[in-house]
């Protein structure tokens, strides 16, 4: 395929429709993805992306043959087994605390559970074998792997496409007089930066580490134009001493603190701060973040406690 093809086919590829359930459990990361449902959900969400038809359609046929084994013992029980797995971690606040969820979720359900797991791919086995098009458990899970992995690799190439046609439109446009040519290559860089942000996220939510090769910078400055679509954009998901420490700094907010121990002091910024980290298990600073992070919008701090 030319390159010219190529870029043909990146501008004009049509997005396939994901069902809404299957979006959404994608763009949870406050869990690990551990089982065969979640990588079909993976695979499934990239290629609709990506609008690759011919893999969505198989994932599909996958998801729809797992759908018709859910009233299985088997696969009832491994999946509230899962579930409560998954509950059993808490959401994570980095990459580095996703990757250790991830193998550690993947180590207790596998490890402990394999008996199970290969009573169900016994099963998933004899029903790939009874589809229009039959085939087995093997080269079924090599195969959806591979989708994923050309799926990853093709957004990553999109990405750095509509990055780099971004990039030559904001310098073309700034030496354009003819306001209705403006107007034209203005709509087409924010097309190219709106598509690379959109590909960016994707790559991210499927392969979580990939953001670690791209530069801080430049990921920055994607997230900078990104527009939120999602009711769980840069939603956080606080830790338990997080929703502690907030409840405690509700009373600094409201430049109410308390006396100390001494009755005839009160508490001030760093008294206050110094209580709260003992209280929790953590440092000053940590608590001094909390109280950013968390600060009511629009809120004037208490004179002197800034």
């Amino acid at each position: 395929m030319s390159k010219k093809y190529k870029e043909l086919a990146f501008v004009h590829s049509k997005e396939l429709k994901i069902p809404n359930e299957i979006w959404e459990r994608f763009q949870d990361l406050s869990k690990p993805h551990i089982t065969f449902q979640d990588t079909l959900d993976s695979a499934l969400c990239v290629s609709a992306k990506l609008g690759n038809e011919e893999n969505f359609n198989y994932i599909q046929s996958l998801i729809d043959a797992e759908k018709s084994l859910k009233d299985n013992e088997t696969f009832k029980s491994l999946a509230k087994i899962s579930e409560n797995i998954k509950k059993s971690f808490e959401p994570p606040q980095s990459v580095k605390d996703y990757l250790k969820n991830q193998q550690e979720a993947s180590k207790k359900l596998y490890e402990m559970h394999k008996p199970m797991i290969d009573a169900m791919n016994e099963v998933r086995d004899k029903t790939l074998k009874s589809l229009p098009n039959p085939t087995s458990i093997v080269p079924t899970l090599e195969k959806v792997r591979n989708i994923l992995d050309y799926g990853l690799d093709d957004a990553v190439k999109r990405t750095k496409f509509h990055e780099e046609k971004a990039k030559e439109l904001e310098i073309a446009i700034k030496e354009i007089d003819d306001e209705v040519v403006l107007l034209e290559r203005t709509q087409d860089m924010k097309f190219h930066k709106n598509k690379m942000v959109e590909l960016m996220q994707v790559v991210g939510l499927a392969e979580p580490t990939f953001i670690t090769q791209f530069s801080r910078e430049t990921y920055k400055e994607m997230k900078k134009m990104e527009t939120p679509t999602s009711s769980k954009h840069n939603k956080k998901y606080p830790k338990a001493h997080t929703e502690k420490v907030v409840k405690g700094l509700k009373a600094y907010w409201a430049d109410n603190l308390p006396f100390n121990d001494n009755p005839k002091f009160l508490h001030d910024r760093k008294t206050w701060f110094n209580k709260l980290a003992d209280e929790n298990g953590i440092s000053f600073k940590q608590v001094e973040k909390i109280e950013k992070d968390n600060r009511p919008i629009g809120h004037l701090l208490p004179k002197n406690k800034k």
